[in-house]
């Protein structure tokens, strides 16, 4: 979580992702005890330990989304601008 109580993107994204895998989970299940400070410099590499609380798993790729195949989706973007986004097809 960020300041303020505002969801930090790569978190919500993750609980929307899980989700939509039919995971229940909360932000606080998939982040307690990893580091809170490093989400934004870290975000792909804790993503992986965050999912693995939950018994899923990832694997983070620099492709562009037209390349990505079908089989691979849901996938969570990570957007330049710090969001992400869930594309499901």
């Amino acid at each position: 979580m960020t300041n303020h109580g505002a969801p930090d993107p790569l978190i919500a994204g993750l609980v929307e992702l899980c989700r939509i895998q039919g995971v229940t989970t909360s932000a606080e299940q998939l982040t307690d005890g990893l580091p809170k400070t490093h989400w934004a410099e870290k975000g792909e590499s804790l993503a992986g330990l965050a999912l693995r609380r939950v018994n899923m798993s990832c694997r983070v790729s620099r492709e562009p989304l037209a390349t990505l195949p079908e089989h691979c989706l849901p996938a969570l973007l990570f957007l330049k601008d710090g969001r992400t986004v869930v594309v499901d097809p």
